[in-house]
């Protein structure tokens, strides 16, 4: 990590319960930062510093990102990671306190990309922009099926067609296929094997030794 500035550390107020309180801010961004070492290292510089929001945009990190690996992790709120070369997000290891993270400009190109073994049910704000995933089919909805506490996605509102959508995920669309792709899918699927049962059916009318009728009634039996 080489230091160009030194990491900015300033006060915000926030209301909790009619009650203001102030809002650390650490600001990590272009510090050339490459790994969890280097945040860690940034935040023992600035004496163990506890914050509320941590902002590690323009980093040029390596290696997928353990956000619970980060010091003083437990007491913040609000994640920001944006233009970091980030290829992954591995949603096993955001803690339960952070309710806001910001990963846009980034390189998380596919549903694949995103790592997890169950379902992530702290995340209220999620942004993504301008990485590729976006691009992908019922993306948001698909998005909303892994973090179900979301309430924003890429700064807009999670709508309630969206939400309900998402919870019929599994009954009406895997992989990407609404139900009705689904079904033409299946009906294609059909219609290609009723064409290959006429035609072994033909051969076999045709079939002029034992050898051949054994392997085209052995074909025939593979669509019964």
């Amino acid at each position: 990590m080489s230091i160009s500035h030194n990491p900015i550390v300033y006060y915000g107020n926030e209301c909790s319960n009619s009650i203001n309180i102030k809002e650390i801010i650490l600001d990590l961004s272009n510090l050339d930062i490459f790994s969890i070492n280097d945040i860690n290292k940034a935040i023992i510089l600035n004496d163990n510093i506890i914050y509320n929001t941590l902002i590690i945009s323009n980093s040029l990190f390596e290696n997928d990102l353990n956000l619970s690996a980060i010091i003083n992790i437990q007491y913040c709120k609000t994640l920001i990671a944006d233009n970091s070369n980030l290829t992954t997000l591995n949603l096993d290891t955001v803690p339960r306190n952070i309710k806001v993270l910001s990963l846009k400009d980034n390189n998380i190109n596919e549903f694949a990309n995103i790592k997890r073994t169950k379902k992530c049910k702290s995340l209220l704000k999620l942004d993504l922009s301008n990485n590729e995933i976006t691009r992908q089919s019922n993306y948001r909805v698909r998005l909303l099926d892994m973090i179900p506490s979301l309430v924003y996605i890429d700064g807009n509102k999670i709508s309630k067609l969206e939400r309900r959508e998402s919870k019929e995920l599994n009954k009406g669309i895997i992989n990407g296929l609404s139900k009705k792709e689904k079904e033409d899918k299946k009906s294609t699927t059909l219609t290609n094997n009723h064409n290959i049962i006429e035609s072994l059916k033909q051969q076999l009318v045709n079939a002029e030794t034992l050898e051949e009728i054994d392997r085209l009634e052995q074909e025939l039996s593979k669509y019964s």
